[in-house]
């Protein structure tokens, strides 16, 4: 997640050329083209857009640092109600999955 339409091009883009370098053998690098019969037998794989993942991050996330702080709710005095609230609406759906789904219920957002 985070990826923005330019980062899905950008993607596209990296996982293509990726490709393009598998059959390099094929492609004369110093040319600014590449023949039609070359780009019809270049297949783009999973294994390409993995590696164009390697290469791209995402826009959204570039900026955001993602803190897991060491402190459980025991460690938290009082507040018990928040404690509660913040417990069903954030951890039930994980640890409950199949119950939301069984019951086709939505976790809040």
């Amino acid at each position: 997640h985070g990826f923005v339409g330019a980062d899905i091009a950008q993607l596209c883009m990296e996982a293509a050329l990726e490709s393009i370098r598998e059959q390099s053998a094929d492609v004369d690098m110093e040319s600014d083209r590449v023949d039609q019969a070359t780009l019809d037998k270049l297949v783009v794989s999973n294994e390409h857009f993995a590696a164009a993942m390697k290469m791209c991050s995402p826009s959204a996330l570039r900026e955001t640092q993602v803190q897991i702080p060491d402190k459980g709710y025991d460690d938290i005095g009082g507040l018990e109600d928040v404690k509660r609230e913040l417990h069903e609406t954030v951890q039930y759906p994980v640890e409950h999955g199949a119950k939301y789904h069984k019951f086709g219920m939505q976790p809040s957002k």
